[in-house]
């Protein structure tokens, strides 16, 4: 089953808006006398905390990959090139730039903190082309395929603590929920299964002990997010089941555009048709009129 689906357009334009107003909130190049440094205002009002929770949507990004991934008919090394040149071609400019400022004199520091803001997103689009390769392999573990990277995320978490296995495994859980309903269809039942269970394990891991934050924070012991730790999946797998029931509110807009679009196309046959018709009496006429009148005969 190939094409677009509305309800995913809509569920990766609103993680758009998440990321953008996430990254407004979490992130802040700040000047002081050694240069530019890395902060966050969640690390001088922690009280933003519960709103990183809410703007912390990377598992519908990976959710909307996984449906779009098993909808596809392009091979998955096609639509991994498309990716080269919107991530190569900016980093590449900034890469002159801050080389061209360091040799002008830039505070070494500056340059340092600002690459690191500019290199440190890069891990997203390679743990998704390694979920694009590894889709045609997931559309046969249906949902062995979720519980497989929760299990390597609940050892990892009980054996050391969230390693860097959790980079691929939390993200793969999501993009397996896109591929199984890419699949079998948009399920409420999967949505309430999922929005239930992320919600109470995200709540229980943000107890004592644990950081508040959906997100890194600078300067802080622990992260949520480098790299992703349980809460980060129970986030993730939580946030998909809530978009999971809410589907017909994003369907409806859709269905709408398609009654007005076949609507306005009826009526621009029935216009074509009566015009036509009107053209041929014409036609029909002039003839008559003309071989009547002796001018000529068809």
């Amino acid at each position: 089953m190939t094409g677009r689906d509305p309800r995913v357009d809509a569920t990766r334009a609103l993680a758009v808006v998440g990321v953008v107003l996430g990254h407004w909130l979490v992130t802040a190049l700040v000047l002081t006398d050694d240069g530019l440094v890395v902060d966050s205002p969640l690390r001088w009002v922690p009280e933003l905390a519960p709103a990183c929770w809410v703007l912390q949507v990377l598992g519908l990004f990976f959710f909307t990959g996984g449906f779009g991934a098993a909808r596809s008919t392009t091979p998955w090394w096609s639509r991994a090139r498309r990716l080269l040149p919107p991530v190569a071609g900016p980093l590449a400019v900034r890469a002159v730039v801050l080389f061209g400022l360091s040799v002008r004199g830039l505070p070494q520091g500056t340059v340092w903190n600002t690459g690191y803001a500019v290199v440190t997103p890069l891990w997203f689009p390679g743990v998704y082309v390694l979920l694009l390769a590894a889709t045609p392999l997931m559309a046969r573990l249906g949902w062995w395929g979720v519980a497989l990277p929760v299990a390597l995320v609940a050892v990892d978490a009980w054996w050391a603590g969230p390693g860097w296995v959790n980079v691929l495994a939390v993200w793969w859980a999501p993009w397996q929920v896109g591929v199984l309903v890419a699949r079998h269809g948009w399920r409420r039942s999967w949505g309430a299964a999922l929005l239930g269970t992320g919600a109470v394990a995200f709540a229980a891991l943000l107890g004592p002990g644990h950081p508040a934050s959906a997100v890194g924070v600078p300067g802080a012991a622990e992260s949520n997010l480098s790299p992703p730790s349980a809460a980060a999946l129970a986030l993730a797998l939580a946030r998909v089941g809530l978009v999971l029931p809410v589907r017909p509110a994003f369907r409806a807009p859709a269905h709408r555009r398609r009654r007005r679009s076949s609507c306005c196309t009826r009526a621009r046959c029935s216009w074509s048709r009566s015009s036509a018709l009107r053209s041929a009496r014409c036609v029909a006429c002039t003839r008559r009129r003309r071989t009547r009148y002796g001018c000529w005969s068809a």
